[in-house]
């Protein structure tokens, strides 16, 4: 696991800190994403995971505020992991951003039929910060 701000995983199990979990593989990526969305949202704790079996396993102890997901995870995908965490009570509500390189007209419809917004890589940069904004005041 990787965390922001802080290496200790039991402070974020303890805390009661306003958290955004970005399930990323790519490292390069994720630090992109991390540094960015920690910048303009300084008041939340950034958790960047780099799994799908991380996410599940976190997920049991926490409830983010926002998800951010890998699109290209292996092990099923990005909506393949919004679909068994959203079934989750505590996660029922929480909105989920899906960033891919490619998402393609029927990703797009799988995401539409989920109610989801997909971002695709590369992205402006104001982009993804609205989107995150929208996101977290409709949380």
């Amino acid at each position: 696991m990787q965390y922001h701000r802080r290496q200790d995983a039991a402070y974020v199990l303890n805390t009661q800190e306003k958290m955004i979990l970005l399930v990323e593989q790519d490292d390069a990526v994720g630090d992109m994403f991390v540094e960015t969305i920690s910048r303009k949202f300084p008041d939340y704790h950034i958790v960047r995971l780099p799994n799908m079996v991380a996410a599940l396993h976190f997920t049991r102890m926490v409830q983010p505020a926002l998800l951010l997901i890998d699109a290209d995870l292996g092990g099923g995908g990005g909506i393949f992991l919004y679909d068994l965490l959203s079934r989750r009570s505590n996660l029922t509500h929480v909105p989920a951003i899906i960033l891919g390189k490619q998402l393609d007209g029927s990703y797009r419809r799988e995401l539409a039929k989920r109610k989801l917004v997909g971002l695709s890589l590369p992205m402006d940069t104001r982009l993804l910060l609205s989107t995150v904004k929208n996101a977290l005041r409709g949380a």
